[in-house]
Parts: structure tokens; sequence; C-alpha cells
């Protein structure tokens, strides 16, 4: 067995195995008009659900989106759901519930 790593890693050239060993960033762009962003924030709802089942071990892994991605970015109404995520670390259903409330309010 130790052979047989030791004949994989030999194949492997130092720039692929520093690409393999360096921590990956997670981004999250979110994108568009109001109705967009809306199915964008149910879709991540049910992203971090199986992120949450994944990690039942670990009670204290947080739910809200900050915690799982590096960076939050977005257009549009979208932008406006990345601040709320990322910076005011809101959870998803407070911004589904702000959505809800205050988008048609502000959208010609």
């Amino acid at each position: 067995m130790t052979s047989t790593i030791r004949r994989i890693d030999s194949r492997v050239s130092s720039t692929e195995m520093s690409v393999m060993l360096t921590p990956s960033i997670r981004v999250l762009s979110l994108d568009g008009g109001s109705a967009r962003c809306l199915s964008a924030l149910v879709i991540l709802e049910e992203l971090i659900q199986h992120i949450k089942w994944d990690h039942q071990e670990h009670p204290l892994v947080d739910s809200r989106p900050y915690y799982h991605f590096d960076l939050i970015c977005g257009t549009e109404w979208g932008a406006i759901i990345a601040l709320m995520l990322g910076r005011l670390r809101m959870t998803i259903n407070e911004c589904i519930l702000w959505f809800q409330q205050n988008a048609f309010r502000y959208t010609p």
C-alpha cells in the first residue's frame, strides 16, 4: 500500500500538489431582479439544509450563509440580498421575510 501511494505521489507535479492542498474559495453570487432573488434564496435555504444534515455531529455549525461562503456578492436585488446575508449576517428566512415585505415597494 505504501509503495502504491508513493508511486501515485511521484506522478503528481509539485504545482498540481500545491493546487490540491490549497483551500478553495467559496463564492456565492446572487444575480438579478426581484423574482429571481426570491427563488435563489429558496434554493440557498435548501443547500444550507443539506450542509446542516451533513454536519449533524457538529452542532455549532452555523446555518447562516456568511459562515459557509468566503465571498457573497450580487447584482441589482442580488447585491442587496448579498449585503444582508454577508455584512448584516441575516438568516435566509429573515431575508425572505424582508424581501416579501419590501422588495415590491421599491421595484418600479
